[in-house]
């Protein structure tokens, strides 16, 4: 049998420990990798939760506000500038959120945002009309606008919501402050 030498010993040694070290490092490098991909999850849905958030109040007042306007016969101009004012809040949150879920790396991101501009689409288009019912006098308003809008603006406040708890969803138990946030939200 061969004997070790001092000099193969000591070079086994530094090689074991180096290798060590090496491994170490390759863990905490890949430790820090997914926290990284992690943070970066958790976000883009706050950032997307935020931006509906926003929208999700101003829709309320939009829905109402537009109804109430559709179906005054005057003294529509403090409700047209709610409405305004509702809208130009409201519609870049949406959008924004929608942008934010196309380009998420979440699961259902892709289809959450098809399905909201799907629905924003309708209310982009009945809001159009509502404007113009607007400047028309109440008897040459088209009678069922207010009950179209109503169920619009209620089926884009129901899946912001729901698209707002589905993707807090994915962050779930990733960070513990984090979900309590969320809970909160």
């Amino acid at each position: 049998m061969n004997r070790l030498t001092v000099s193969l010993t000591l070079r086994i040694i530094i090689a074991v420990l180096v290798a060590g070290i090496l491994v170490q490092l390759g863990i905490g490098a890949w430790t820090s990798w997914q926290s990284t991909r992690t943070a970066a999850r958790i976000e883009t849905v706050s950032r997307a939760t935020a931006q509906m958030f926003q929208a999700l109040p101003n829709l309320r007042i939009d829905r109402s506000s537009t109804v109430r306007a559709i179906k005054a016969d005057e003294g529509l101009d403090g409700f047209v500038k709610q409405v305004g004012d509702a809208r130009s809040a409201e519609m870049p949150a949406i959008e924004a959120a929608i942008a934010t879920l196309e380009g998420a790396d979440l699961a259902d991101g892709a289809q959450l945002a098809k399905a909201l501009r799907g629905t924003l689409d309708t209310l982009k288009a009945l809001q159009t009309k509502t404007e113009d019912a607007f400047k028309q006098d109440k008897a040459s308003r088209q009678a069922s606008l207010a009950d179209d809008y109503t169920k619009a603006a209620t089926a884009m406040i129901d899946q912001l919501s729901s698209a707002s708890s589905r993707i807090a969803e994915e962050v779930r138990l990733a960070d513990g402050l984090i979900d309590r946030l969320l809970d909160i939200k």
